[in-house]
């Protein structure tokens, strides 16, 4: 399969199977990758929208776990919160996380395997501006250039779905934002995920004010 890196394949391959993962969707760089194959991606991200943060509410970490150690040898488990566990397995991370009162969009899942289906482009675009005021990343920043440049949709309609799906957000942050490349580091690793544009943080920053430009 496109878009993974080998180590990610062979677990995700086996991960495919499992029943536990029923309910989550495959979101982050990975999921855009096996979508776009801009880049190859190492960790597996499996999102759920949740009202609120509670036991009820919690990632299934048991029953996922024990699911796991049939499958691999070594499974590693960290549970951070209700909301979030990580595991490590044969050196790729597995994360299972909610996203916490807001509201998802209606979406046509995307099928990537009988188990493992997708979200939309512009869902992981709005996801990805959400993202970059919880952190700001090098990998966050590329794959929305990617998605922009190519022309998947319009700076326009991402700030609108950006702003949907997390209304705390408006317009002047997100442009700022995405307008910030100063803040974000070269990422020294990012070439042998074999990308398909080689860009630096600045000339992507400047594409990002040149689209901004023509919105005015």
């Amino acid at each position: 399969m496109k878009g993974l890196a080998p180590k990610t394949l062979a677990v995700f391959d086996k991960v495919s199977a499992l029943g536990s993962i029923k309910g989550y969707v495959l979101v982050g760089g990975t999921g855009i990758a096996l979508q776009i194959n801009h880049r190859l991606s190492e960790d597996l991200d499996f999102c759920k929208w949740v009202p609120k943060t509670n036991a009820s509410h919690a990632v299934s970490v048991r029953e996922i776990e024990t699911e796991l150690k049939k499958n691999f040898e070594i499974v590693t488990t960290n549970h951070l919160s209700f909301d979030q566990v990580d595991f490590r397995i044969d050196g790729v991370k597995l994360t299972f996380f909610n996203e916490v009162g807001l509201v998802c969009p209606q979406f046509t899942p995307i099928t990537f395997t009988e188990n493992i289906l997708g979200v939309p482009l512009l869902l992981h675009g709005s996801m990805k501006v959400k993202t970059l005021f919880e952190r700001i990343t090098y990998r966050d920043y590329y794959d929305l250039f990617t998605l922009l440049s190519e022309k998947h949709f319009s700076l326009d309609e991402l700030l609108n779905a950006s702003i949907q799906y997390q209304p705390r957000l408006n317009y002047k942050m997100i442009i700022k934002r995405l307008s910030a490349w100063n803040l974000i580091k070269e990422d020294a690793g990012f070439t042998h995920l074999s990308p398909r544009y080689t860009v630096t943080t600045e000339e992507m920053g400047q594409f990002f004010v040149e689209e901004i430009k023509l919105l005015e």
